[in-house]
């Protein structure tokens, strides 16, 4: 027959809660204490208090013995486990780096080999465009602007301006208006897919840790230092993983597994493991800033959490029923989620960095940058030009008997026809204007504008020749 005790309601928890819900099941109550006050985190005592170690007849100071106690192959060789009532495995857990903003976050969207053969593409389409549009290879209407090397560097403009949707050109011939084609649409995907993913990027977020994973430590050789609890089943799977695999740990000896996660939490190691319920409750209900550790990594060498009695008593097989019967009906499901553990706890809480939905100027602080960069560039090459201008261009002459002229020294062949076109029409418009105001007919307005454009050419011609 199954014992019965008074129970203690001063203890509390997961296990405890269990007890209630299998003393409801068998109508069974129970008395709980602590196998050792001086040592509570020890398994090994609590399997003792029951018959662990000891010959069949000797006194038990405990009919069960519960919490964190895994089922292992030489624990069952000692005592009777019920089956396990949870199902669990190790989980690493590290700290989480502070959050650095990066000011290059605008150019992450794309990877660095995506950014160059964007690069690559504007400059051959840009030297493709001078061959097919550039008035220096021939090519009288065109948007460019005349001469070998400023003709190139116009051109490179040209292309790279289409994905700032700042296009001031347009192609003359029909090679130029097919190459456009292909280029804009190549611009138009990639300015969309940069934009839906600028988003996400553009955000203040905790970094990764450098450990991801178990594994990580393991293939460490050492170089991660982790703390453990002392006398748990953590020392037996440590010497385990190094007798069978070659893996050297550095470990820390803690008293408790919360010694362990301050170790952690205060930097003096690199990460600790322990029972992933364990950790889920800590995390979620314990630790004072929930976003300054974290697990990493899959659970690791799965185990169960089990009820131990004697080696001489059967109680473990109506226990074992109990729990089945719980796990059924979703006792078992419901206590793991009121204490934030196992696959159906709420979701961890997020840790990023900005959570309002706005950028931070930290964000912006490379986009600001090379704007300014920019922008200073295109001032120093203004100068430049106003200076190449100063010495090229003319100066304005005194009054002579031209009525006062501009001179136009240096300036070659080919412009000076541009300037005569367009200095003929526009005087002819003016001219058949001022003659109509006058009251003058069509005809009369004409001749007299043909007049003035006789005088006109004549004063550009002298010009010239001076």
């Amino acid at each position: 027959m199954i014992p019965t005790h008074s129970l203690l309601a001063a203890f509390s928890g997961f296990t405890i809660d269990m007890f209630k819900a299998l003393g409801e099941e068998l109508e069974v109550e129970y008395e709980f204490f602590v196998a050792n006050e001086a040592d509570k985190e020890s398994s090994q005592l609590p399997l003792e208090l029951v018959g662990a170690g000891k010959s069949p007849g000797d006194p038990l100071e405990a009919h069960i013995a519960a919490g964190a106690i895994h089922i292992t192959s030489s624990r069952s060789k000692t005592v009777n486990f019920a089956l396990p009532y949870y199902f669990l495995g190790y989980s690493l857990v590290v700290k989480v780096p502070p959050s650095t903003p990066n000011p290059l976050t605008f150019l992450l969207p794309f990877h660095e080999l995506l950014w160059a053969g964007i690069i690559i593409e504007m400059l051959v389409v840009g030297i493709v465009f001078f061959m097919m549009e550039s008035p220096a290879l021939g090519h009288d209407e065109s948007d460019l602007v005349e001469g070998h090397a400023q003709g190139m560097f116009d051109a490179v403009y040209w292309s790279i301006s289409a994905l700032t949707c700042t296009l001031d050109k347009a192609p003359k011939t029909w090679g130029g208006k097919v190459v456009m084609l292909g280029h804009g649409w190549f611009m138009l995907i990639i300015i969309a897919a940069y934009t839906a993913n600028l988003a996400s990027f553009l955000t203040v977020t905790a970094q990764s840790p450098t450990i991801q994973s178990f594994q990580d430590v393991a293939d460490s050789k050492g170089s991660y230092t982790m703390a453990l609890p002392r006398g748990q089943s953590h020392e037996a799977f440590i010497k385990y993983e190094e007798g069978h695999y070659g893996y050297k740990f550095n470990i820390v000896w803690k008293n408790t597994w919360e010694e362990c996660m301050d170790a952690v939490l205060n930097g003096e190691v690199d990460a600790t493991f322990e029972d992933t319920p364990v950790v889920e409750y800590y995390l979620s209900n314990t630790i004072s800033d929930p976003c300054a550790l974290t697990m990493v990594g899959p659970s690791f060498r799965p185990v169960g959490y089990g009820l131990a009695f004697s080696s001489s008593n059967t109680d473990f097989l109506p226990y074992s029923q109990a729990i089945v019967h719980l796990q059924e009906i979703g006792e078992l499901t419901k206590l793991a989620k009121a204490y934030n553990i196992g696959p159906n706890a709420p979701a961890p809480v997020s840790c990023s960095g900005n959570t309002s939905g706005s950028f931070f100027i930290e964000e912006m602080w490379g986009l600001i940058t090379m704007t300014g960069v920019f922008v200073g560039i295109g001032i120093v090459v203004s100068v430049v030009e106003k200076v190449l201008k100063g010495k090229d261009g003319g100066a304005v002459a005194p009054a002579g008997d031209a009525g006062g002229a501009t001179a136009l020294n240096g300036t070659d062949d080919a412009a000076l026809e541009r300037y005569i076109k367009a200095g003929v029409q526009a005087g002819v418009e003016q001219a058949l204007k001022m003659k109509m105001a006058d009251g003058s007919g069509p005809t009369e307005a004409a001749q007299g504008a043909s007049n003035d454009l006789v005088m006109s050419t004549e004063l550009t011609v002298g010009l010239r020749s001076e």
